[in-house]
């Protein structure tokens, strides 16, 4: 069942999620948490700076990509803080599965989509096929085919 604030939620975790894929190649979860919690704030810092400069430019792509990247340093200071052991296990359980549900049923990324699908299936929940997407789905499919991107 879709929540309040969803239609950009959804979104905004599949572009946190192509962003933290896309960075991959520094380090994953056991890299970050190795940094020092001040470390990882000036992490902040620095991808705030490059959002910034997007904005300024007006560059829709790069506001999108730095967005995410500065969500994501935010999760991973709170990671790095143990905050993440404070959100309870059955709330993130069903927070991601109607995460997975929506990202299956709206995500412009097919391989997203087939991922998320496969995680419902696993936990015993289905998406139905053709589910249309929400607004913001479709304008960030928009956006991606006036880029010529998939």
């Amino acid at each position: 069942m879709a929540e309040k604030y969803d239609d950009v939620l959804v979104p905004f975790v599949s572009l946190m999620r192509k962003e933290l894929h896309a960075n991959s190649r520094k380090g994953d979860r056991p890299g970050w948490l190795a940094m020092d919690a001040n470390t990882a704030l000036l992490e902040v810092y620095w991808h705030v700076a490059k959002l910034s400069a997007a904005v300024k430019n007006n560059d829709g792509p790069a506001i999108m990509e730095h967005s995410a990247d500065v969500a994501n340093m935010a999760m991973m200071v709170l990671d790095i803080c143990g905050g993440l052991a404070w959100v309870e296990a059955e709330d993130a359980t069903s927070v991601m599965r109607e995460a997975l549900h929506l990202i299956a049923s709206t995500s412009n990324d097919p391989g997203a989509r087939e991922e998320a699908r496969q995680a419902l299936e696993a936990a015993g929940s289905t998406v139905p096929p053709g589910v249309s997407g929400t607004p913001t789905a479709d304008v960030l499919r928009s956006d991606a085919d006036e880029r010529n991107e998939p």
